[in-house]
């Protein structure tokens, strides 16, 4: 297998728009582009049979957020371990906290997402993994004011972001992989570089890695970059 190492910020895909600054970028840049198969994007648990199944696209009666689901599912629903969760359309974390470990969330279609609101939290840990049923989800979606905190987690085949973060977002993103994502990350707005930290992710068969749209005092530390251009 050839294999081709490119170490400049040419090949980061690592991206800033517009006329815009960020605090600083202190990143120990690795792509790594090898002549390999693209991966398959698959659910991580039947989709069809989940245990919990959430979401704006849930029939007849729609659970549109954390308390519609904990109103069904009981208290517990807030902290999952090693549990099937299932998102068809919008689910939304409007309050509180959502807790994951070990868990899956897949996602039933194209257009089905999960949010974040300010002052709500998402914390997914200890391999807990967000795929899609078919091709692709949405993403997930850290509102402003917002908490996401993800450690040694799986996020698959999101159409936009595998995670997006809005200003003023307190955010922990170590030791992931985003994978077949259009963006791994994208972190928007004014930020403070001391809530939040981005380190030891691996970012792959991405179209952009890292995505900094107008994003302003953002701290991104050492991750890799691999197999950049094939998209799911």
């Amino acid at each position: 297998m050839l294999a081709i190492i490119q170490s400049t910020t040419r090949r980061l895909r690592l991206v800033s728009s517009g006329n815009y600054q960020y605090l600083f970028f202190a990143a120990i840049v690795t792509a790594l582009f090898m002549l390999a198969p693209l991966q398959s994007v698959q659910a991580q648990c039947p989709c069809a049979s989940a245990t919990f199944q959430v979401g704006t696209g849930i029939t007849p009666t729609p659970v549109p957020n954390m308390a519609a689901a904990i109103a069904i599912y009981g208290a517990g629903f807030s902290t999952l371990t090693s549990a099937c969760v299932k998102i068809n359309g919008q689910f939304t974390v409007e309050s509180g906290t959502w807790s994951l470990t070990s868990t899956n969330v897949v996602f039933d279609n194209a257009s089905s997402s999960l949010f974040v609101l300010g002052g709500a939290s998402l914390i997914a840990s200890a391999g807990s993994t967000f795929t899609p049923c078919s091709t692709s989800f949405m993403g997930i979606y850290g509102q402003t004011g917002s908490t996401i905190n993800m450690n040694q987690c799986t996020v698959q085949g999101a159409s936009n972001a595998g995670v997006s973060v809005l200003a003023n977002a307190t955010f922990s993103i170590t030791g992931n992989t985003f994978d077949n994502c259009n963006k791994g990350l994208s972190v928007g707005g004014l930020q403070n570089t001391a809530n939040h930290t981005v380190s030891g992710n691996t970012f792959k068969f991405c179209t952009n890695g890292i995505y900094l749209g107008a994003a302003v005092n953002v701290n991104i530390g050492s991750n890799s970059y691999t197999n950049f251009g094939g998209q799911a």
